[in-house]
């Protein structure tokens, strides 16, 4: 029987789980940005928001592979987990705290 949703089968007929923009990660990360407040980010949106709007250092590679990894989860091509993987090494990077 042909797959009815073909672009999300893989190469063997196994089913992907693609991640949508709005999939919330299993352990939100919990920032702190000392006047700018505090932040919980729940997902690879809320994650790129963050980067772009809050974040403190922009020039390290922490930073611009964070933010290649939440476009990706947000167009698909990885997870939500992996996105707040490369998302916490940006935070460790700039010393942004986490709680």
């Amino acid at each position: 029987r042909a797959d009815p949703f073909p672009a999300l089968s893989g190469r063997h007929g196994e089913r992907r789980s693609y991640t949508t923009p709005w999939d919330i990660i299993q352990k939100p990360v919990k920032l702190g940005f000392g006047l700018g407040g505090n932040r919980v980010v729940n997902g690879p949106v809320e994650a790129l928001i963050c980067l772009t709007d809050m974040w403190p250092r922009r020039d390290g590679a922490h930073y611009i592979r964070a933010k290649n990894a939440c476009k990706a989860a947000i167009e698909g091509r990885l997870t939500a987990e992996e996105a707040r993987e490369e998302f916490v090494a940006a935070a460790d990077e700039a010393q942004v705290a986490k709680h």
